[in-house]
This record gives structure tokens, sequence and C-alpha cells, in this order.
């Protein structure tokens, strides 16, 4: 469902998908043994992310790497406005 409305996803299944499936074979086989494959891939890699959220979020309840976090956020934030202040304007 998610796929449908991502305009990467729909260029990759319009552009590049069909160039793996042969005419002569049975077309709506393949489609959907490529559509399950993605599906299927899309999942693990997905599962992965929720996996490693799941791990930084217990490091980042710890109290001091919390408060480390958000300093070094801070100055980073600080250091970005800094730079942008002293960056010229590109002309017309």
């Amino acid at each position: 469902m998610t796929q449908s409305a991502n305009p990467k996803a729909l260029v990759f299944f319009t552009a590049l998908l069909p160039q793996f499936i042969q005419p002569s074979a049975g077309v709506p086989m393949q489609i959907l043994i490529l559509g399950v494959s993605s599906i299927v891939l899309e999942f693990g890699v997905l599962g992965l992310y929720v996996a490693a959220s799941t791990r930084a979020r217990r490091w980042t309840k710890a109290p001091g790497l919390s408060a480390a976090l958000q300093r070094s956020a801070g100055a980073l934030l600080v250091v970005a406005g800094a730079r942008l202040a002293v960056t010229e304007r590109a002309g017309p």
C-alpha cells in the first residue's frame, strides 16, 4: 500500500522491473513473483530498521547518553546557524 504512493517505487516498477519479464512466458505469474519478492525484501529491511531503532531507543533512555545527545545536537544546530550567518548570499 505504501509503495503505491511512493514515486520512486512507481518509477522502479514501471521502468526497471519490466526488463526482467520475458514476454514469451506467463507474464502475470512473473509479475506476481517479482512483486512478492519485492514485498518480502522490503519487510526484511523494515524489520532491520525496527530492530536497530529498538536497540537505539534503549541507549537513548540512559540519562547520561540522552543529555550528551541533546548537547551535541544543540551544538551542531548552533554551528549550522553560525555558518549560515556568515555565508554570502549568491547574487542574481
